[in-house]
C-alpha cells in the first residue's frame, strides 16, 4: 500500500480490533462488470472502483453506508476490501465472519463487485510477531483461503493473495518471493476447488522503491519458484505524482511494461495486470485536490488504452483523518474526513 503512508495508519484499525499489543513504526472472473463512468472520463472496459483499507471493517453502519454510497455514485464497479485471516480466525478453529460479512453484503446491495484481499495472519499462525509476517505453514493459509472461498461462494468471486509482498513492511520486514510463491501454490487450488470460475490475483506489487524488490524482479522470482499456473492476473499499484502518466517522472508505466514483458516471456501473455491500488495524498505539503482528480482520470485513461490492463482501483474513498500535514490521512479520492466532496467525485458522477 503506499509510499509515504505509514504502516500504522493502515493497520491500526485491525490492530485495535484484534487487541494486538504491538508497536508499528514502518512506514478473470466469470462475470465481467461494466462501468457507468462520466462521458468525459475514459475508463477501462473491465471497470474501476475503490479500496479503503482496513478501516472499512471498523466503520459504523451509518459511516459504511455513506462510504459505499459515495462509491456507487461514481459509477464504479468494484470495492477492494480486506478479508483478513487475522480477524476472522483470531482463535484457532473458530471463525467469526461478522465484520467482513457486513461490508460484503452492503457492497453487493449497491451492485459492487468485491475484490477480497486474503492476507494478514493470526498471531498463532505467523512466522514472527510482526503483524504482516507470512504464515509459518503455507498449507494452513491455503486451508483458510479455501474456507473463505466456500463461505463467500455466490457473493465474492475475486481474491487477491496478499498485499505488496515485495515491500518489506507488508511481508514481515523482508520480501521473500519463495515464501510468497508457496502461499500462492497453497491458496490457488484451495480456492479453485470450491469456486472454479473465480479469479485469483497475485497480490498487488508495489512500484520499485528503497525498501522493495522491483516488481518485475519479484514476479520473475515467483515464476522461478514455480508460481506459474497459480494466479489468473497480476496485481500492481501504479502510484504516480502530480505529473501523472503524461510525464511519468517516476517511470511507473515503464514498470508496468516490465511486468508485462516478464509475463509474456513466461508464457502468460493472455493474463492481465490489474491496478488494484493507487492514489495521491492531498496533504498540506503535497498535491491539490484537483491534481489528485486529474491524476486519477489520467490513470483510468492510461489503463483503458492497454488491452492487457484489467480493472483500476483507487485508494481511498475518504480521508482517514483531519491532520493536514499527515500524508497518510489525506488519500481520500472522493471525500474529506468530514464528508465534503473532493473534485473527483463530481468528475466521475458527471
Amino acid at each position: 500500500m503506499m509510499r509515504n503512508r505509514t504502516l500504522s495508519t493502515l493497520l491500526a484499525p485491525l490492530v485495535l480490533a484484534l487487541g494486538l499489543s504491538v508497536t508499528l513504526t514502518a512506514p478473470a472472473s466469470s462475470l465481467r462488470p461494466t462501468t457507468a463512468a462520466s462521458t468525459s472520463v475514459t475508463a477501462p472496459s473491465e471497470g474501476y472502483g475503490f479500496t479503503d483499507g482496513m478501516g472499512i471493517l471498523a466503520l459504523s453502519d451509518a459511516d459504511l453506508d455513506r462510504t459505499l454510497d459515495a462509491v456507487a455514485a461514481t459509477g464504479g464497479s468494484w470495492l477492494r476490501m480486506p478479508l483478513p485471516w487475522a480477524l476472522v480466525e483470531r482463535t484457532q478453529g473458530s471463525y467469526d465472519w461478522t465484520r467482513t460479512d457486513r461490508v460484503v453484503a452492503e457492497a453487493r446491495e449497491r451492485g459492487l463487485r468485491v475484490i477480497g484481499v486474503v492476507a494478514y495472519v493470526p498471531d498463532w499462525a505467523r512466522t514472527s510477531d510482526a503483524p504482516t509476517a507470512p504464515p509459518a505453514d503455507p498449507a494452513a493459509f491455503g486451508a483458510f483461503a479455501g474456507d473463505l472461498a466456500e463461505h463467500y461462494a455466490g457473493s465474492v468471486d475475486t481474491f487477491e493473495i496478499w498485499n505488496e509482498p515485495n515491500l518489506a513492511p507488508f511481508y514481515g520486514g523482508q520480501p521473500d518471493a519463495r515464501s510468497f510463491t508457496a502461499l500462492l501454490r497453497a491458496a490457488y487450488p484451495a480456492i479453485k476447488a470450491v469456486q472454479p470460475r473465480s479469479t485469483v490475483v497475485l497480490g498487488g506489487l508495489s512500484k520499485a522503491r528503497s525498501d522493495a524488490t522491483a516488481p518485475n524482479t519479484f514476479l520473475g522470482n515467483v515464476y522461478k519458484y514455480g508460481g506459474r499456473g497459480f494466479f489468473d492476473a497480476v496485481g500492481f499499484h501504479p502510484y504516480v505524482n502530480a505529473t501523472g502518466y503524461a510525464a511519468d517522472s517516476q517511470r511507473v508505466w515503464q514498470q508496468v511494461a516490465n511486468l508485462r514483458a516478464t509475463m509474456v516471456l513466461r508464457g502468460d501473455l493472455l493474463k492481465q495486470i490489474w491496478f488494484t491500488e493507487s492514489g495521491m495524498s492531498t496533504w498540506a505539503g503535497g498535491y491539490t485536490a484537483q491534481q489528485q482528480a486529474d491524476a486519477a482520470v489520467d490513470q483510468l485513461r492510461k489503463a483503458a488504452q492497454a488491452s492487457y490492463v484489467g480493472p483500476s482501483i483507487l485508494y481511498s474513498v475518504r480521508d482517514s483523518g483531519v491532520v493536514p500535514t499527515d500524508v497518510g490521512q489525506n488519500f481520500g479520492a472522493l471525500m474529506t474526513h468530514d464528508w465534503r466532496a473532493k473534485p473527483l467525485a463530481a468528475v466521475l458522477a458527471d
